[in-house]
């Protein structure tokens, strides 16, 4: 009987902590920063869920909107105009693509070292999840001092 030995992916999934620290501590600079939380838990989970499966999406996609051409021309002026707007507030889409390809190069490794899906997934929403917490609450604390530390406890 052999046994394969796994190597757990610390490098990438550090890596990709530090790139959510980073957005969550964006988040807490933001006018509404609970909001901005609450919306990057849901993007991190969000972004977990299309790593898991990303050709089965991107499948999905292409046989569902790539019927005709009057789509595909729709699409790309689509993309020119969320091109314009992801040039014009590129310090919110930087942060993003840093969290997509550390998300990116966490998945490989999992699936490198052959982790099921289930546990590839808890550990990469863990992660992600623990790196905006740390990164918001950085963000809240150098906002408003202790008195944002209360806050988050609501005391």
């Amino acid at each position: 009987m052999t046994t394969t030995i796994r190597r757990f992916p610390w490098k990438s999934l550090l890596l990709m902590l530090s790139a959510y620290v980073a957005f969550g501590h964006f988040l807490a600079t933001t006018t509404d920063p609970n909001l901005s939380l609450a919306l990057g838990l849901a993007f991190a989970f969000g972004l977990t869920i299309v790593f898991l499966h990303p050709l089965t999406f991107l499948g999905k996609f292409m046989r569902n909107h790539f019927e005709s051409d009057a789509v595909a021309f729709c699409l790309l002026i689509l993309v020119a105009g969320v091109t314009s707007v992801l040039l014009n507030w590129l310090k919110v889409f930087v942060p993003i693509f840093m969290i997509l390809a550390c998300e990116a190069l966490a998945r490989i490794d999992f699936s490198n070292g052959y982790f099921s899906e289930r546990s590839t997934g808890i550990w990469l929403t863990l992660i992600s999840w623990l790196g905006l917490a740390i990164g918001w609450s950085i963000g809240i604390w150098e906002l408003n001092g202790l008195s944002g530390i209360r806050l988050i406890i609501g005391h």
